[in-house]
């Protein structure tokens, strides 16, 4: 059924060009992702044929900003795609007024000040991080990367060679997320989001300020283990 009901306030982030686009180039990011994680909850095929012709044009917008911002137009083979939850960890701040059936994860913000690039260490901040994170990790996905990089939360460093979109997670242990959205179990956050892009041969990191930089997880349950594993 439609929602009703529903508020959208991005008066926040309408404060200059700069902070407009670079919301508008996350809103678009995160719109994409949610169209490729929810498309196997959709049974309907007429529905599907919507939705997938949205898609397209929410990927030319989303080229369309990252020129705008500077950085490769479609600089991955394939986009992150995102679970519920996970898009409402990220741009549920702006919309009040419904419900939306869906409970989003936990916030996070990348607290790292100065300029983020290979091999800087960030820090986060969560109401859900709180007291002793021993045996936390930070996961990190990019498009087409069949499970995450997968780090001690203390020693989570921007690697080498990730260009394009990166989800970020906060997790309770170190067993690495599934890069496919019909797979992965996440009760946890979504990603407080650096967008970094390739310029020439280095990794160039924008994050985003914490009011448009979502993410991060709560401890969660014990899981069993898959018969797959995956690496990106």
């Amino acid at each position: 059924m439609p929602l009703s009901g529903c508020s959208f306030d991005f008066s926040s982030v309408l404060t200059d060009v700069s902070t407009m686009v670079k919301t508008a180039r996350l809103v678009e990011n995160v719109g994409v992702g949610a169209y490729l994680g929810a498309a196997h909850i959709v049974g309907d095929a007429t529905f599907l044929t919507a939705a997938a012709s949205i898609v397209t044009i929410e990927a030319r917008h989303q080229a369309i900003l990252n020129i705008m911002q500077g950085v490769s137009p479609a600089p991955q083979p394939f986009d992150i795609p995102l679970l519920p939850n996970e898009v409402l960890a990220m741009v549920g701040s702006f919309i009040s007024g419904c419900s939306l059936g869906v409970p989003a994860n936990p916030s996070l913000a990348i607290t790292t000040t100065g300029t983020v690039t290979v091999g800087t260490s960030l820090q986060f901040s969560s109401s859900a991080i709180n007291g002793s994170t021993s045996g936390f990790a930070c996961q990190m996905l990019t498009g087409g990367m069949p499970s995450s990089i997968t780090l001690p939360i203390d020693q989570c460093v921007v690697p080498p060679g990730i260009n394009g979109p990166v989800a970020i997670w906060v997790t309770s242990d170190m067993q690495p997320l599934n890069g496919d959205a019909v797979q992965r179990q996440s009760n946890a956050s979504l990603p407080v989001q650096p967008w970094p892009s390739s310029t020439s041969n280095r990794t160039r990191w924008d994050p985003w300020s914490p009011t448009s930089a979502r993410v991060c997880l709560p401890p969660r349950s014990p899981r069993p283990l898959r018969s797959t594993r995956v690496r990106p």
